[in-house]
């Protein structure tokens, strides 16, 4: 008996309403900021593998490194955010049962301050969709037309008028990556398979081009290049598996090598470069900063870094090297400042800074964590 009065006295207080509790809740109040236009941004561009029709990407302050938006990125994206332009462009791939059904491929443009989205238009269903990387997806210097890698398997350049939303393509049979003109608005080049660069002009509409091979450049067997190239002035920079950087002249009809350098060759160790984005350009300073990692060999060149080395692009020489954490991806605005670095262990960004005055070597500052399979990373000026 008195456990029968136990349970109902006890079934009573359960039944109890909560009423501080329900007079505590209210409406939730949705609010919506706006990013100001002098936010030091970085973008960490983050595939989602493990639930890839989800990607998205993450906007950092690069000063307190902590997340200040998103946008989407659909399944297997690209994204890329001009330099002059208040506008972001993801390139991306949707199914209308979500991972099966009708595709539609699309350019979808959203505010770069609000993050809203402001316009789409779908685009041939033809766009490579690897991992990312810088040169899936480029503009042209007045920021007019998208430049897109097509890959069916065949390649080809898809070239996006955005005042016009219409698409060309440049058929570029065994190249991959767009590497766009930095004077001529008209004008692209791509990496070839057989060692060459090969530039476009495209006439006066944008709807086609006139292609222009250079000479071999270098041995794809024996020391292929990565694709990510990063600008210096007029010139690209790119660097090779084996650890040669090579200076590209792409503004003219013809590519042309202006010069190349070796930064690992007679170093005891066998270092080499790897990742994703395997060294940036701090072209103010005339710096190179390389993920470096030793025991390279053949199929190594995505491995990370056990040292971040500085290199003097002007001297042709390494100034410091230094311990650094694993990075797979590197960053630095145009301007200069700190750099931002991948590091895939961990799924953190983390920040650089070079010291002029001990040769340039750099220390690694902050981190934070964020995304899951992020493969790029890019620093707004």
């Amino acid at each position: 008996m008195r456990l029968s009065h136990l349970l109902l006295a006890g079934a009573s207080m359960l039944m109890l309403p909560c009423v501080t509790q329900a007079q505590e809740l209210g409406p939730e109040e949705i609010t919506v900021n706006t990013l100001p236009d002098d936010l030091k941004r970085v973008y960490l561009i983050d595939l989602a593998v493990n639930h890839v029709v989800d990607g998205r990407v993450y906007i950092l302050d690069g000063e307190k490194l902590d997340v200040r938006g998103m946008v989407e990125l659909g399944f297997l994206g690209v994204f890329h955010a001009p330099e002059k332009s208040k506008k972001l462009y993801v390139a991306t791939t949707f199914y209308d049962r979500l991972t099966r059904g009708k595709r539609t491929d699309a350019i979808v443009v959203h505010d770069a301050n609000t993050l809203k989205i402001v316009d789409e238009f779908e685009i041939p269903q033809k766009r490579a969709m690897p991992i990312t990387y810088r040169p899936l997806i480029s503009s042209s210097s007045d920021e007019k037309f998208l430049f897109i890698q097509n890959a069916t398997p065949a390649t080809s350049i898809a070239v996006v008028d955005l005042t016009k939303k219409t698409t060309a393509e440049l058929q570029a049979a065994g190249c991959y990556g767009t590497y766009p003109s930095i004077t001529s608005p008209k004008r692209v080049s791509t990496i070839c398979g057989d060692g060459t660069f090969a530039t476009y002009t495209l006439n006066q509409a944008g709807t086609d081009g006139t292609r222009v091979g250079g000479d071999k450049i270098f041995d794809v067997d024996e020391d292929a290049l990565f694709i990510h190239g990063e600008r210096d002035g007029e010139t690209y920079r790119f660097i090779s598996f084996k650890g040669h950087i090579f200076t590209m002249s792409l503004e003219g009809e013809k590519p042309a090598k202006v010069d190349s350098f070796p930064i690992a060759d007679g170093v005891e160790g066998d270092w080499r470069p790897g990742g994703y984005q395997p060294f940036a350009v701090d072209a103010k300073a005339g710096m190179a900063y390389v993920l470096m990692h030793s025991k390279g060999a053949e199929g190594s060149h995505k491995f990370p870094s056990e040292e971040i080395w500085s290199v003097d692009l002007k001297a042709k020489k390494v100034t410091a090297r230094t311990k650094s954490p694993p990075l797979t991806s590197l960053t630095i605005s145009l301007a200069g400042g700190p750099m931002f670095g991948i590091n895939p262990l961990e799924a953190s960004v983390v920040k650089i800074t070079a010291d002029p005055a001990a040769a340039n070597a750099v220390t690694v500052g902050g981190s934070v964590k964020v995304g899951e399979t992020a493969t790029q990373i890019e620093a707004s000026n």
